[in-house]
């Protein structure tokens, strides 16, 4: 079957799922050379990382606490995140490259190809994910439809050679005015997706090979997907006169849009956080209200605070207080429970060589709960 996009329609997701995957079966190899190359340069940068990490241990001293050793994992962690990202963008150069079906050429001829196209992947990714974040925080909607808009940008970075904000507003005019149908084909292939997640989410620990199976269909599905991307992104470029320059109007708009977005984050921070702190404050005196009610009606409650102050007491002066108030003087308690509090009037009682006491709450209605030194206890209120 020709995967020709001659034709002036927009196809439906059945066929475009049938170009995605002739495209998949023919490149099936190349597909799976660079997957092992993703792995093997991922699993590479980890274990040197490793082996460098072991290596700067024993070369401080094998202390975790000191400062050269902690410096230079933190020099090592941003070598790693640099790597990450530039492997990042690398990979996915040629993955999108791997797609495109007009010439035979081998996984590792897609991988030198794919290194020219790094810095522009980074920058024009930067500034989409700056747009589209700025967007966000303009009312979420803009940030939504900037994500739709430029959903098309990486493959016409590598099939066009176009870049930066350029890369972004041809993806915008290939989307212009055929917005929804994009929508509605791409969660017409993503079903699939769905329903298998949802088959093995509801399995849980159970039946776990079925599970393992469903995970692999999934994940070899990943470069169907970007066949598919590179399909709809064919058609859409052949029903669309595309431009060779960012008009004035757009680039207002893809540089206002953001700044607004921010602005309003950064005015909505300073009005919101104040008041977050402030319910934050009352929060926390709430709480604090319905510990002390708790403790009203709990009434051991209290008396294990004052009783643990009067055994602290002895414990650093050999002897008990003479009165309650010695415990709030000296800072054992930062205050005595009053009846208006606890709803109990304390009687604290010490021993003439101040060796002993008796401490009992009273409640209002008479009733007593005593404890003493040495440890006698009455019945409880």
């Amino acid at each position: 079957m020709s995967t020709s996009t001659s034709t002036k329609i927009f196809p439906g997701p059945i066929a475009l799922a049938k170009e995605a995957w002739e495209i998949y079966t023919a490149r099936f190899w190349v597909f799976a050379g660079i997957f092992l190359a993703t792995i093997l340069f991922y699993v590479g940068i980890f274990i040197a990382a490793a082996l460098v990490g072991g290596v700067i241990y024993f070369a401080t001293g094998a202390n975790f606490q000191s400062i050269p050793f902690i410096i230079s994992i933190a020099i090592l962690v941003l070598v790693v995140a640099v790597a990450l990202i530039y492997l990042s963008a690398w990979l996915q150069a040629a993955w999108l490259l791997s797609v495109n079906g007009k010439e035979k050429v081998s996984f590792k001829e897609i991988l030198r190809h794919a290194r020219k196209y790094i810095g522009v992947m980074l920058i024009t990714g930067a500034l989409s994910s700056l747009l589209v974040s700025g967007g966000m925080l303009l009312f979420l909607l803009p940030g939504i439809l900037f994500s739709i808009w430029f959903s098309f940008s990486q493959y016409i970075i590598v099939n066009e050679n176009k870049k930066n904000l350029l890369a972004l507003h041809t993806s915008r005019e290939l989307v212009r005015g055929r917005i929804w149908g994009v929508i509605w084909r791409w969660i017409a292939v993503y079903i699939p997706v769905i329903i298998l997640s949802a088959v093995s989410g509801s399995l849980g620990d159970q039946q776990l090979y079925i599970q393992g199976f469903i995970e692999l269909l999934s994940f070899l599905a990943g470069p169907f997907y970007i066949a598919y991307a590179f399909v709809m992104y064919k058609h859409l470029k052949s029903l669309t006169e595309e431009p060779k320059t960012v008009p004035a109007g757009n680039k207002r708009l893809y540089i206002l849009v953001p700044i607004a977005g921010f602005i309003l984050f950064v005015v909505a921070s300073v009005i919101a956080v104040p008041k977050l702190i402030t319910l934050g404050q009352e929060v926390f005196q709430e709480q604090m209200m319905m510990q002390k009610d708790q403790q009203i009606g709990n009434p051991e409650a209290i008396q294990t605070q004052v009783y643990t102050g009067v055994l602290q007491y002895y414990a650093e002066n050999k002897a008990f207080p003479q009165s309650l108030e010695d415990l709030v003087e000296k800072e054992y308690v930062e205050s005595l429970p009053t009846q208006e509090d606890s709803g109990f009037e304390y009687r604290y009682t010490p021993s003439d060589d101040l060796q002993g006491f008796e401490m009992c709450m009273i409640s209002s209605t008479g009733n007593e709960s005593c404890v003493s030194y040495p440890f006698e206890t009455s019945a409880p209120l």
